[in-house]
């Protein structure tokens, strides 16, 4: 079974530095990027303005994220743009597909709806949304970013294949071996 990492997002928030971290662990993972937003009414004008933010974002990650030495890629993802609430939308989404990990910044749902999440086995990341804009700012190195972001996140019900993926990634390990060169 193929690894998803769903990002879902409000439009009326920055996302940008989560919609990047998520989109590089997908590409990292091999795996598919899913992104989920509710907005309130479905109009042309929202949906344009949803996907004007979306390529803010994209931008975001192409100018942080993006490594300079590898072949520019863009990250696709698979997106979902429903009508209603945002909670309630979400938790419908992810009930209907348990077996995506979501990378939620931490304060995006209420503590309430990401313990019921956790309670119930969704495997979730949670970014830590305070330090986020303090950590690209002060990030120069653009392999170092998502390893310093990976470093604050806290990991729920991620199965074992997560961390296997991961330990496979020769760019994160060429990112560590480089900052221990730096240092010594």
């Amino acid at each position: 079974m193929s690894i998803t990492v769903l990002y879902p997002f409000q439009r009326d928030s920055n996302f940008n530095v989560g919609y990047a971290w998520s989109a590089e662990l997908s590409k990292r993972l091999h795996a598919r990027h899913v992104i989920f937003t509710a907005l309130a009414s479905k109009t042309h004008e929202t949906i344009v303005e949803t996907y004007r933010a979306l390529g803010n974002a994209q931008e975001f990650y192409i100018r942080y994220f993006q490594q300079v030495h590898q072949k520019f890629s863009l990250i696709r993802s698979q997106r979902h743009l429903l009508e209603g609430n945002f909670d309630e939308a979400l938790l419908k989404f992810i009930s209907l597909h348990p077996n995506h990990i979501t990378v939620i910044e931490s304060d995006k749902l209420s503590p309430f709806i990401l313990r019921s999440m956790i309670q119930s086995g969704h495997k979730v990341v949670i970014l830590p949304s305070e330090e986020l804009s303090n950590l690209v700012e002060i990030q120069e190195d653009r392999a170092q970013l998502f390893i310093r972001i990976m470093s604050q996140v806290a990991v729920y019900n991620i199965p074992d294949s997560f961390f296997s993926a991961l330990s496979q990634d020769h760019g994160i390990f060429n990112a560590i071996k480089k900052f221990f060169n730096r240092s010594l």
